[in-house]
């Protein structure tokens, strides 16, 4: 997967156990998504710089976390899921917004807060749209785009299913986030806003890293896989694609 063949050498091993299908909350065989939109953020405060908010995310996620919940057959609980953005208002909305539909329990906040943690389901609100406010960000060290370290621990702390949410043209620019829009270009998980002029053709040229190319070949070279014990294994190969040592933390010592 992109976080592991961008930052640690196609290294990530699985390993979630007890992983469940959410069947109807992605597309393609691979528990990722990506959720492209257009609708631009807002700042609470024009002289704060966490203060930005994307109101169009927080509807989309807070629908996600309904459509995941439900999807699960009740194997999932609210605090198994966790949301990160890189704005403290953007937190602070998303929370207030899940309390509004009884999903308090959901965690929430930004990617700095889940440095060496993980969970079942996680959910990144990219928030920035707009190109004018990335000198800004880079400026005061803040958002996830152009960040490589911070965008590569968001990436990495899914177990069974991970969705982002963002504007695909803006996150066009960034390495590390085009190798992401091309990962589910490839893998049928992008949905949404239309992709990025000429997307198409790099995504042709994108060269999957080690992980993905063994889940596809064990993907090929398996019968339909129904309920049961062998589902199980189908979604933990899944989720080595998503999940490395739970007990390395190694993005600090990573030279970009």
């Amino acid at each position: 997967m992109v976080p592991s063949q961008l930052s640690y050498d196609s290294s990530l091993s699985a390993c979630a156990q007890n992983v469940d299908s959410f069947s109807s909350t992605h597309s393609g065989s691979i528990p990722v998504r990506f959720i492209a939109h257009e609708g631009q953020e807002e700042a609470a405060d024009v002289n704060a710089v966490t203060s930005w908010y994307n109101p169009s995310e927080i509807e989309i996620i807070t629908e996600q976390v309904q459509e995941v919940m439900e999807s699960s057959f009740g194997t999932l609980k609210p605090q198994d899921i966790a949301i990160m953005a890189p704005y403290r208002e953007q937190v602070v909305r998303l929370r207030l917004a899940l309390r509004k539909v009884q999903l308090s329990a959901v965690t929430v906040g930004t990617v700095e807060d889940y440095q060496g943690a993980e969970a079942r389901v996680v959910i990144i609100s990219v928030v920035r749209t707009q190109v004018r406010f990335l000198k800004q960000d880079k400026d005061h060290g803040v958002g996830i785009l152009h960040e490589p370290r911070r965008s590569n621990v968001a990436l990495t702390r899914a177990k069974e299913l991970l969705i982002v949410v963002g504007n695909p043209v803006l996150m066009w620019d960034d390495n590390t986030w085009k190798n992401w829009l091309l990962f589910c270009k490839r893998n049928g998980t992008y949905t949404g806003l239309g992709s990025p002029e000429h997307s198409d053709e790099f995504a042709n040229e994108y060269v999957p890293s080690s992980l993905e190319n063994a889940f596809h070949d064990r993907q090929e070279h398996r019968p339909s896989l129904g309920s049961g014990s062998q589902n199980v294994e189908q979604y933990s190969d899944q989720a080595m694609l998503l999940a490395g040592d739970e007990a390395q933390e190694i993005l600090d010592n990573l030279d970009f």
